[in-house]
């Protein structure tokens, strides 16, 4: 297989994704990337359409399953046997894949490339992978990989298998999160495929979504009762009062901030990519039951707890399930509050659920 020609599209932030077009073979052998690729920007936001795939498996059945119903996503996709079926998703193109079955697979060409670098002279992208599927059943299961080079026959380097969420219908889907804040290099093209592992779910693309995190000991902000940093980590200290330790986190972040009693606080800005909808996860551990509450452009979440039954046993707490953070020059604060004595926080991250249609958010 070769790469045939990668056309890119930019967005206001420097993200471009290159995605391939649909020039899909039938049966167990590689078919060639065509010349038609083009890049599919949505706000920000690198889609796959479903059918964009170059290469996928022998299906199931020998043709359409859904051609009847379906007449507009079988025009457009006409001999295969891939199953097609239509939804109303807004980023993609209509039509999804259907029908699926155990052993049935697709495969993926993408690039990524960030104009100009990440700050700090970083050579990468910080991005999430995620995958948008549903099913009528529970327990369905979809396995992702990933290669560079985008082709199908060079090695694996990422591998996940995830579970379809029981949508209760059927041409209904979930955000599903394959990879979490991969770094994806400038001008590398890569390689995404799906296979099959339960069937009976629907599968509708992957978005390619900017990742934005803050770690804790970043504050520029702060409240601590003890005047030294009690981590007293040569590797981690911020020379303030922050109590800073290394962490043993497996999601990643060098440092965590610890020691937390009731009526200290953690404040900063946040700058998220990609104007749009976020949710705000806090990531933290504690042996005991510490408890924080966090504020967010003059919004205020609940109290979280967390218990996890060690310090550096961490955990995803989800402190707003949705807001807007608009672009346009906005410097949005965060603080965080530690209500309760023993929550360790490592960072906050800002998962992207859909950008906004301009940089004020105003259709929001």
């Amino acid at each position: 297989m070769k790469l045939g020609n990668l056309a890119s599209g930019s967005v206001a932030l420097g993200l471009l994704v290159a995605l391939g077009g649909c020039s899909a073979q039938a049966g167990d052998s590689e078919a060639e990337l065509g010349t038609s690729h083009e890049a599919l920007i949505t706000r920000g936001v690198g889609v796959i359409n479903p059918d964009s795939f170059y290469w996928h498996s022998a299906d199931a059945s020998p043709s359409n399953e859904g051609a009847t119903g379906a007449p507009g996503c079988a025009a457009s996709h006409t001999g295969t046997d891939v199953d097609y079926w239509f939804n109303s998703e807004p980023l993609t193109n209509g039509c999804h894949i259907g029908w699926n079955m155990p052993g049935e697979s697709y495969a993926y060409g993408l690039g990524v490339d960030a104009v100009p670098p990440p700050p700090g002279g970083q050579n990468s992208a910080k991005m999430d992978v995620v995958i948008r599927i549903g099913s009528m059943y529970s327990g369905r299961r979809v396995t992702v990989r990933m290669r560079y080079l985008g082709d199908k026959s060079t090695p694996i380097v990422r591998t996940t298998t995830v579970t379809a969420p029981n949508v209760g219908q059927w041409g209904k889907f979930a955000d599903v999160y394959a990879f979490k804040y991969l770094d994806m290099y400038p001008g590398m093209p890569y390689n995404l495929e799906v296979v099959m592992v339960d069937g009976e779910m629907d599968f509708n693309g992957f978005e390619i979504r900017p990742a934005y995190r803050v770690e804790a000991e970043s504050a520029i902000g702060w409240s601590d009762t003890t005047p030294a940093d009690q981590g007293n980590s040569p590797t981690c200290t911020r020379n303030n009062p922050i109590d800073i330790e290394p962490t043993s986190d497996p999601a990643g972040g060098a440092c965590d901030v610890g020691w937390t009693v009731a009526g200290e606080w953690l404040g900063g800005y946040a700058f998220p990519p990609v104007p749009g909808d976020y949710r705000v996860i806090a990531r933290s551990a504690s042996a005991i039951t510490g408890k924080f509450k966090m504020s967010l452009l003059g919004q205020t979440s609940a109290e979280k707890s967390v218990a996890t039954g060690g310090w550096q046993n961490w955990t995803d707490v989800t402190v707003f399930d949705h807001i807007t953070i608009p672009g346009g020059g906005a410097k949005p604060t965060w603080t965080v509050n530690f209500t309760a004595d023993g929550a360790n926080l490592n960072y906050l991250e800002f998962q992207l659920l859909r950008p906004c249609a301009d940089a004020y958010c105003s259709s929001f």
